[in-house]
């Protein structure tokens, strides 16, 4: 049995990217039905974009949303998110990228996690795997 009980989920893009992911997100409440489950998204306060959380707020799929601005390049708003989501103390992330992102992308992706030190990472293979 597994012992997750607060999940991180770390989702980018805009209104189409969630809801392609939204088939995941239920895996993901299926698979691990009794735990608290919290969506990363990003924002961008200069431009009209549906967000995440305004998609999935009432879906009963996700419990909480942090976000961050991609834009904002300052080193304290950065270090708060990555104190935000440390002090959460995630058992489980899941990285849910769109299938648009670059390599540069990814890899700076994966430097914000290492920052974040969660205790593992999840491909999100389905029970069949």
């Amino acid at each position: 049995m597994d012992s997750s009980k607060n999940i991180l989920i770390f989702r980018t893009g805009q209104l189409g990217d969630t809801l392609v992911s939204v088939p995941a997100l239920h895996a993901v409440k299926g698979k691990y039905p009794a735990v608290q489950i919290t969506l990363l998204h990003d924002v961008h306060p200069s431009q009209r974009y549906v967000l995440a959380s305004k998609v999935l707020e009432h879906s009963g799929l996700i419990d909480r949303f942090l976000y961050y601005d991609p834009a904002d390049k300052r080193l304290w708003n950065l270090l708060q998110t990555i104190l935000k989501i440390r002090n959460a103390k995630f058992d489980l992330l899941i990285y849910l990228p769109q299938s648009s992102r670059t390599l540069k992308q990814v890899h700076r992706d994966q430097f914000f996690l290492d920052c974040v030190e969660l205790a593992s990472l999840s491909d999100l293979k389905t029970s069949e795997n």
